[in-house]
């Protein structure tokens, strides 16, 4: 058999679209780079979705969008919360957020000469639940498939069970019934990845309750509204065989994938450019 440029040039066309249609889908992603790698748009069974987070932090009466508090001087108190987080997309959550601690303030907004300040309060939050939507706002590294801090914002509404004591000028306690509201959680926040399993997060959270009661005193007609300050560790669940959907980063496994096939392409073009060249020299 003689081997013609012609028949050369048909024989790689061949290949080309043999490897086009079956070759280059057939490698399995983990073979190339590892057990992070996942083929673009792969379904969310591929991922770890699950994760469960503990915190502990400040809540206090002050918060960033300001306005007039029923008792001036803040008094942060000890607070701490779990969350329970499914990953939909690599952007978009939605988490049970559960937390409970004290919230403590001095000097009510009224003066002492009209007789129906207090001095100081203290609420128990005895638990507090909201269901929450979580944006990540950056997931995009071309560098890396698995993003390392990843800034988020959170909203959404929940119901919060607690109880106030109200303390006078001679420092008698005015204890409140346990009561219940609705409020509504905005945060923003910060997770950075420690391991495959664990991040850092660090998290931020006004807190708007539905009612001026939360201090035990109405005052200025204003709802109450007060801040969770946080830091707490996140654990991934599932198989660590599979990478986490909350840190996947679609733009570098395309790249990836794409680098991959042209590699492979130019490898057996190669190969089979070698072996057209030692049937030539037989042939001659």
């Amino acid at each position: 058999m003689i081997i013609t440029p012609k028949t050369k040039s048909s024989l790689l066309a061949y290949l080309l679209f043999t490897l086009i249609g079956t070759n280059l889908f057939a490698q399995t992603p983990k073979d190339k780079v590892g057990t992070d790698y996942v083929l673009p748009f792969a379904p969310n069974n591929q991922f770890r979705t699950w994760s469960i987070g503990f915190n502990a932090g400040f809540l206090s009466q002050y918060t960033i969008f300001l306005g007039n508090a029923d008792f001036r001087t803040i008094q942060p108190q000890f607070g701490y919360g779990l969350t329970v987080t499914k990953q939909l997309v690599p952007n978009f959550a939605v988490s049970g957020d559960f937390f409970g601690g004290t919230l403590q303030g001095k000097y009510s907004g009224l003066p002492t000469d009209l007789g129906s300040a207090y001095s100081k309060f203290n609420t128990q939050i005895n638990a507090a639940g909201s269901i929450n939507a979580n944006l990540t706002i950056v997931n995009i590294n071309w560098r890396h498939n698995d993003v390392f801090l990843r800034p988020y914002a959170t909203a959404g509404v929940g119901l919060m069970s607690y109880a106030p004591t109200l303390y006078n000028y001679s420092n008698i306690a005015v204890k409140q019934n346990t009561s219940s509201i609705l409020y509504l959680p905005i945060g923003v926040g910060l997770k950075i990845g420690l391991s495959r399993m664990l991040n850092l997060d660090i998290h931020y959270q006004v807190d708007f309750a539905n009612s001026d009661g939360l201090d035990g005193y109405k005052y200025n007609n204003d709802n109450d509204k007060f801040s969770y300050t946080s830091v707490g560790l996140e654990f991934t669940l599932g198989k660590t065989s599979k990478p986490r959907l909350a840190a996947h980063n679609a733009s570098p496994a395309m790249r990836d994938e794409y680098e991959f096939d042209i590699n492979s392409l130019k490898s057996q073009v190669n190969n089979l450019s070698k072996k057209t060249d030692s049937i030539k020299v037989k042939n001659d």
